[in-house]
């Protein structure tokens, strides 16, 4: 059988979704495929969700192309910088062979995927803010100097993690009887709870043709690079039944209705009501009751789960709550000193904004992009596009870099749906 023409494979993985694309060295998109995150240090499955996605994608191409037509291809993953490379390699190479791809794939991380997934042009910044956060200079569709990216425990300062950890903390402050009341306080245990991840992922999905599938939002799950992202917490329990993790002084004996109780995958709130806060439960103990399901729900989840909570921050300021904005203006002024910490002063070129808080109408990214310096400011529309167009460069001759290879380049993203 006579095959197609050759082709290549751009795939985005982030920390809650993997998207990939099949596309001709002419920029034309053929089919898509997604799956969950495939951030080595924080999803659950990751070399099993680039295998979804890789093969939902091969599975939705049509005659005359097949498999056997991929000359190549560009894996963006988040947390595939630094000491994390060598996993990712290992992942997305495994997913390679299991698809039965000839040759093996490029791995990088995210961020330079972002920035092409925006614009076709070599130079310019980009700054993520999901549920990390980091930022970089790109020269030569290279990045020369980075900003954060440190993970949940040593950076990402403004980031979704970083928000919701505030929101937790504002919380604690507030049921200790130290910290101002706020209504947040009674808002992040339902949402850590409703956050709870779902059960394994089937491999039923087939691929679908481009244009058959939603428009893609690579920004809603965006996140940086986390190369000293330290691994993220399990539900393995102590014998004391206090979750593992948890601080020195933290009293034994979790509640058995807490969500820390509840096995991993299983949806739903806890079965018994969560306690209110009033006078009357803080006589019973209400107050620390729910300090303590706080605090297991907390460790008993990865800490990506923590950017759930990003949205409760948001509604809460919206409504003026006076804790919420405070975490809200922080975080914006946060991420504005992380871009201008890699954008050169006077700068022409773009700035790539990508992530959920910045793409999406939040109130952090009104005031990020409020505090922006006048400039040509793209939000990034499909980094596996983007991760395609470094395939289709790569792949193709280097006297053909500058014409060809960014006219494939414009192409993938005027057929991204952005």
């Amino acid at each position: 059988m006579v095959g197609g023409r050759p082709l290549v494979v751009g795939v985005d993985g982030g920390g809650t979704s993997t998207r990939c694309v099949i596309a001709t060295l002419e920029g034309e998109i053929l089919a898509r495929g997604r799956a969950g995150g495939a951030n080595p240090r924080s999803a659950r499955d990751p070399g099993g969700n680039l295998a979804r996605a890789l093969s939902r994608a091969l599975a939705g191409l049509g005659a005359p192309h097949r498999a056997a037509d991929v000359t190549g291809g560009v894996f963006g993953l988040a947390g595939a910088g630094g000491p994390g490379l060598r996993r990712a390699r290992e992942l997305s190479e495994g997913a390679w062979r299991a698809a039965g791809l000839p040759g093996r794939p490029v791995v990088t991380d995210d961020v330079v995927v972002a920035f092409t997934g925006a614009v076709p042009d070599p130079d310019g910044c980009v700054i993520i803010a999901g549920t990390g956060a980091v930022a970089a200079r790109v020269e030569g569709h290279r990045i020369v100097r980075r900003c954060d990216g440190y993970g949940w425990l040593l950076g990402d300062e403004g980031s979704g993690v970083w928000i919701g950890r505030c929101a937790v903390r504002a919380a604690l402050a507030e049921l200790d009887g130290h910290g101002p009341a706020t209504a947040l306080t009674g808002r992040v245990l339902p949402a850590l709870a409703a956050a709870r991840p779902p059960a394994a992922e089937p491999d039923t999905a087939a691929g679908s043709a481009a244009g058959s599938e939603p428009e893609p939002d690579p920004a809603a799950d965006a996140e940086p690079n986390q190369a000293r992202n330290p691994p993220a917490a399990t539900s393995r329990r102590t014998p004391s039944g206090t979750p593992a993790g948890t601080p020195p002084g933290t009293p034994p004996g979790t509640p058995p209705d807490s969500p820390a109780e509840t096995p991993a995958g299983m949806p739903g709130p806890p079965p018994e009501p969560l306690p209110e806060i009033s006078p009357e439960t803080e006589t019973a103990g209400g107050r620390e009751r729910l300090a303590q399901l706080i605090v297991a729900a907390v460790y008993d989840g990865e800490p990506a789960r923590l950017g759930a909570l990003s949205p409760v921050v948001d509604a809460a300021a919206r409504a003026g709550d006076p804790v919420a904005l405070s975490i809200v203006a922080e975080a914006a002024r946060l991420l504005a000193g992380t871009l201008a910490a890699v954008r050169p002063a006077g700068a022409g070129s773009p700035v790539v904004l990508a992530g959920s808080l910045l793409t999406a109408p939040t109130l952090v990214g009104e005031r990020f992009r409020a505090a922006l310096p006048a400039g040509r400011v793209v939000p990034s529309r499909d980094g596996a596009a983007g991760a395609a167009a470094l395939a289709v460069r790569a792949a193709l001759p280097s006297g053909l870099q500058a014409g060809a290879a960014g006219a494939a380049h414009r192409r993938l993203l005027s057929g991204s749906g952005g």
